[in-house]
């Protein structure tokens, strides 16, 4: 586990915490006709977590305001906040997601 830094960005956190989510293998999935987005979670991989752009179902993102799963859907439609640094995120193809992704 990595520890957060008390110098540590918000930015260069959900970096962190989007490149966490790829390197566990977490996925963005949706379910187009109720446009919902899930994520699968890593502790619980028979669960799935509702993300939003606003936030999270899980206990991480309840108790911190901050999750791999929100971070990994912002990353996934390319609006994680610009890092310096050291966060450098895993380059990841942007998809549509929403009205768009219903379109495609």
């Amino acid at each position: 586990m990595v520890a957060r830094s008390a110098t540590e960005t918000h930015a260069q956190r959900l970096a962190r915490l989007a490149n966490q989510a790829l390197k566990r293998g977490l996925r963005i999935l949706e379910y187009a006709p109720a446009r919902d987005v899930f994520c699968t979670s890593h502790s619980h991989p028979e669960h799935l977590h509702r993300v939003t752009m606003l936030g999270c179902d899980c206990p991480g993102f309840f108790f911190t305001g901050e999750c791999q799963h929100h971070a990994l859907l912002m990353h996934d439609c390319g609006l994680l906040p610009p890092t310096s640094g050291a966060a450098n995120i895993i380059p990841f193809p942007k998809r549509p997601i929403g009205a768009e992704a219903i379109a495609a």
